[in-house]
């Protein structure tokens, strides 16, 4: 969803966003799973569901944003 919004708004860069996303993506991986190899298995399970709201949240603020932009655009 990322990629695709962001290459829409700027299709000239595909490529670079491509890149970057892909990038953050493999940082957070890294991370969360890093993290996870450390806690217990309540623990793993309740910050996934926060990470799942968060990323909820977003999707719904860029859902509304981009619809914005749009509708400005033409």
């Amino acid at each position: 969803m990322a990629t695709a919004t962001v290459n829409d708004l700027f299709p000239k860069i595909k490529g670079t966003i491509t890149s970057l996303v892909m990038i953050a993506s493999s940082l957070c991986n890294y991370t969360i799973l890093s993290l996870a190899a450390n806690m217990s298995s309540t623990t793993v399970i309740i910050m996934n569901i926060v990470i799942t709201v968060i990323s909820v949240l977003l999707a719904l603020f860029v859902n509304l944003r981009y619809g914005k932009l749009v509708n400005t655009q033409k």
